[in-house]
């Protein structure tokens, strides 16, 4: 029999608003598949959220397949997120011995639907990969990659977030293979950021966009959301932590609450601050980083989660007024996270590594010197969990061009994430 895998081709996660009896007060993603491969027949592991009960049905996508449909069907019952298995009985072939057709799972719980539609194809197991993007202007479009830019079909959604482009941060899963990704707004949207679906209000009524990165600030092992307010906002950092619901498999998606917020810069200062979190000093708790916006000097600080300096240094000449932007992990092999920046908005693309103190230990263009959009930085491991690498995407007038690199800058990946942009690209990557 024909082998095919099944990856989510628009949505990994799919939002329900209609709030079933019992369910919990926040939005939820109710329903959610992963990446399979196997013949005709094979299971498929789908994830649904219905407290009351409710029904998973498996159809083919198109009216001229309704005489056919459902293809397959279980019951979800129980009072939290259940894992029902459905199977795939249906292949037909297209052209030159091919299979590739669109299905859709779909989850009716009482009087509310909501559907995830997914490609079935021959291709090899698909991967969730550890690259992840949004672009920098248009819906908030978040993808995933390989470094060799191989698109994970089962990571393609669009947030909930608003506004044009967005920000993303990753998070460490909560469950072995399961992409956990942070997404902020963008500018024009009210100042938000959603996780597992739900959408949490950063700076309410605020429309510059909303900055995020995530790391385990207390060592306790689960990791706090940091956010920062977008341009034209004051530098405000904020330091959200889970408050309720299971933190190994989210029954009832948790509940946050603000830890800690302080002003990364001056008060008056109105270019808004950009974050990022790791354990500079290896203490067992991560700091947060932060870099002045666009408008500001290329300032980098380093705090503890209550707002008290530990460090900070000037990346480039105090005299450019781009902002810097930041990330952060392991790249030298000594245990402790070193400060990977690149220059903001009317600087070249210019990244730069430093320790927690400011020392610079190695620098290098991502792309052409000529280019003025400045550059998006990550820092985690692209490749797998034992290669550290930075990952760069093009500042605003730039292309989707994703680059992922060594701390001297030799090329280990590079591909484009998006088709017809050209407002850069944020980055993120599997910590």
């Amino acid at each position: 029999m024909r082998r095919f895998a099944i990856g989510l081709l628009a949505a990994l996660f799919v939002f329900f608003t209609a709030t079933p009896a019992g369910a919990c007060s926040i939005p939820l993603d109710p329903l959610s598949i992963g990446p399979v491969a196997g013949a005709s027949g094979t299971p498929i592991q789908v994830r649904a959220y219905c407290p009351n009960g409710g029904q998973v049905f498996l159809r083919l996508a198109g009216a001229q397949y309704a005489s056919q449909n459902p293809i397959d069907s279980a019951p979800v019952s129980g009072d939290g997120l259940t894992t029902v298995t459905l199977y795939n009985k249906y292949a037909p072939p297209l052209g030159g011995g091919r299979y590739m057709f669109e299905m859709e799972v779909t989850l009716v719980c009482g009087s509310g639907v909501v559907s995830v539609p997914f490609l079935a194809t021959e291709q090899s197991t698909d991967s969730f990969g550890r690259v992840y993007t949004v672009p920098g202007d248009g819906q908030v479009n978040v993808r995933a990659f390989d470094a060799a830019g191989a698109a994970s079909r089962s990571v393609n959604f669009y947030s909930r977030v608003g506004g044009r482009g967005g920000t993303i941060a990753a998070m460490t899963p909560f469950e072995s293979g399961y992409p956990n990704t942070v997404t902020g707004s963008g500018p024009g949207a009210d100042g938000t950021f959603s996780w597992f679906g739900a959408v949490y209000g950063a700076y309410p009524g605020f429309p510059g966009g909303v900055n995020v990165a995530t790391g385990d600030l207390d060592g306790d092992g689960v990791d706090e959301i940091v956010t920062g307010a977008g341009p034209g906002g004051g530098p405000h950092v904020r330091v959200f932590r889970r408050t309720a619901g299971n933190p190994s498999i989210p029954d009832c998606y948790p509940r946050l609450a603000e830890a800690a917020g302080f002003m990364a810069y001056d008060t008056l200062f109105a270019g808004g601050v950009n974050v990022a979190v790791a354990d500079v000093d290896n203490d067992g708790k991560a700091e947060i980083i932060t870099g002045a916006g666009a408008g500001g000097r290329p300032h980098v600080r380093v705090f503890d989660e209550r707002g008290r300096v530990k460090g900070e240094f000037m990346a480039y000449d105090p005299a450019f007024r781009g902002g810097v932007n930041v990330a952060a992990a392991d790249l030298m092999g000594d245990d402790s996270a070193d400060i990977v920046t690149g220059a903001g908005p009317g600087g070249g693309p210019h990244v730069r590594v430093f320790d927690r103190k400011g020392k610079a230990l190695a620098g290098f263009y991502a792309y052409a010197p000529s280019f003025i959009g400045g550059v998006f930085v990550a820092a985690g491991h692209a490749i797998d969990a034992s290669v550290t690498s930075i990952v760069t995407g093009a500042g605003p007038r730039g292309g989707p061009h994703v680059r992922v690199l060594t701390a001297l800058g030799t090329e280990l990946g590079g591909f484009y994430a998006y088709q017809n942009l050209s407002a850069g690209v944020r980055v993120a990557v599997a910590p």
